[in-house]
């Protein structure tokens, strides 16, 4: 089992952007949810099992990263602190579960996903600015 692509790391940024201090409690419901069973995570999945899967420290590092919004950074500084946070939550999660070397598991999960992660942050940048465009003009969304 690898790690899935999904827009997950997409979804936290932007939550962070637009909630800053109070996005770790929307991703604490969000594991939450995933643990008492509801289908929440990758894939459909669900359950204690996934956050001690090869994923699960991907999962607790979405919580974790949450956190940066304590320091006053502006969003792509603390975008770039979430993601960096996110991948030495789950290499180490996914080196544990594999039972593999430390840079074996940086070796599979950093060039397959860095890339796709620093467009999800580009992205969840540009969607927060237009989200605070229409947010400014008191336009209903």
């Amino acid at each position: 089992m690898g790690i899935p692509f999904t827009f997950q790391v997409f979804g936290v940024l932007l939550i962070s952007f637009i909630l800053k201090k109070n996005s770790w409690k929307i991703l604490g419901i969000y594991l939450i949810l995933g643990i008492l069973g509801l289908p929440v995570f990758s894939g459909f999945n669900s359950g204690i099992g996934t956050l001690l899967g090869p994923t699960g420290g991907f999962l607790i590092g979405f919580f974790i990263s949450s956190f940066i919004y304590f320091f006053n950074f502006n969003n792509l500084i603390s975008g770039i602190f979430q993601i960096i946070i996110i991948y030495i939550t789950g290499i180490y999660f996914f080196k544990v579960y594999k039972d593999i070397d430390i840079f074996l598991a940086i070796k599979i999960l950093v060039p397959t996903f860095i890339w796709l992660d620093i467009f999800k942050l580009i992205l969840a940048l540009i969607v927060y600015k237009i989200f605070l465009k229409y947010m400014n003009k008191g336009i209903d969304l």
